[in-house]
């Protein structure tokens, strides 16, 4: 099964802040699911297993005028009912008009879009207030100059393109 998604590669300065913060966190939380440092990347819109021709989602990333900083600033998750799920680092850069113009050149809609760059999947934690609050004062700032398109089949991420 394809599940692709468009996505800003982090540079590797901040991809090494991320892992170093990432082997912090997998010694207080040593049962969860962490996300290998080649895999750290902000989605911009995740499109799973769709019917898009591949040179179509390729053609609309090209189009985009993409050159801005890309702002990190410390920690979040996600709650699925009363637990939380996924453990991420802050974007709070707006992306809003990239992901919109994306989603307005595929013509399809997401409106549940909200940028971060997955840390783990958590599965037995219960509470990550504490561990958020710590790690508050985290952050981090790169230069992103491209969109890409990938696959993944949840364990492997293939980059499509475009590559400059």
């Amino acid at each position: 099964m394809n599940r692709l998604f468009i996505a800003i590669e982090t540079d590797e300065k901040t991809r090494g802040l991320l892992c170093a913060l990432i082997e912090n966190l997998r010694r207080e939380l040593p049962t969860e699911k962490f996300i290998s440092c080649d895999k750290l990347h902000v989605t911009i819109l995740f499109l799973g297993d769709t019917q898009l021709p591949v040179e179509s989602i390729l053609d609309a990333i090209k189009k985009i005028n993409f050159d801005i900083n890309i702002t990190i600033k410390g920690l979040g998750a996600f709650y699925f009912g009363d637990f939380p799920r996924v453990l991420f680092a802050k974007v709070t850069t707006d992306l809003k008009p990239i992901h919109d113009e994306i989603c307005d050149a595929l013509k399809i809609k997401d409106p549940r879009f909200s940028p971060h760059i997955t840390l783990a999947r958590l599965k037995s934690t219960k509470n990550i207030d504490s561990l958020v609050e710590k790690y508050d004062d985290f952050s981090a700032e790169f230069k992103a100059k491209n969109l890409s398109l990938f696959n993944s089949d949840y364990k492997n991420y293939v980059k499509l393109g475009p590559f400059f």
